[in-house]
């Protein structure tokens, strides 16, 4: 496991203090709406003794649904509104 950096006092870490799943939904297919469980691993500062989540390229912070979800909708929608 590679060493994840906290980004407040920028010392390194591979202390995993705990785990949550959060549901993400995800683009629907064949008319069918999919929610993902994703276990986001929480890490321990050994410096400050503060947590921190990793980071995850397919969420935004403090999201519940995908970035290609939300990259979908937006395509739509600017179709569906575009007058031109």
């Amino acid at each position: 496991m590679k060493p994840h950096i906290y980004p407040q006092c920028k010392n390194e870490t591979r202390k995993i203090h705990d785990y949550k799943l959060q549901k993400v939904k995800h683009l629907p297919v064949a008319y069918t709406q999919y929610t993902i469980l994703i276990k986001k691993r929480r890490y321990k500062c050994p410096h400050c003794n503060k947590r921190f989540y990793e980071k995850n390229s397919l969420l935004f912070k403090y999201k519940f649904i995908f970035t290609d979800l939300r990259k979908s909708v937006l395509y739509y929608a600017s179709k569906l509104f575009n007058t031109k």
